[in-house]
């Protein structure tokens, strides 16, 4: 949401320049479960607790994204793939949107990769779903 803000805002000031935002995958921990984990278990053993998340739940809830239902500590294994296939089609931000609202919301796991198949659809990434239930982009 901030992102878009910016864009907006510079696009604004700037309508000679255009903006493009690429994503790329990374995991934040590796050694998190390939199906997740249950968020305050995860955060019990990683950090002792979740008290480092406040400060990005009151400004998530600033911007409209209170990080509401937020459940599972995901693997992002299948995410990253999607958000490869979905940056050559220019739609990272959309799925990146789709996972957010999935997995902080609506309180889905997106480690699963039926859940990121139904984003891929969702997002409209062209082939996307059959790309996230094969092992395409694995090693990338």
């Amino acid at each position: 949401m901030r992102l878009d803000k910016a864009k907006t805002a510079f696009g604004e000031s700037h309508p000679e320049v255009e903006v493009s935002v690429h994503y790329f995958p990374f995991m934040i921990d590796p050694g998190t479960q390939p199906d997740g984990e249950e968020y305050m278990a995860y955060n019990r053993r990683r950090w002792g607790g979740d008290g480092w998340t406040r400060s990005m739940r009151q400004m998530g809830r600033r911007e409209g994204a209170p990080y509401a239902n937020w459940k599972t500590w995901p693997n992002t294994t299948h995410c990253g793939r999607l958000l490869l296939l979905a940056d050559k089609h220019g739609l990272g931000d959309k799925v990146v949107g789709t996972l957010y609202r999935y997995c902080y919301e609506q309180g889905e796991n997106v480690s699963l990769r039926e859940t990121v198949a139904r984003a891929a659809v969702e997002a409209g990434v062209p082939g996307g779903e059959e790309y996230v239930m094969s092992d395409a982009g694995l090693l990338e």
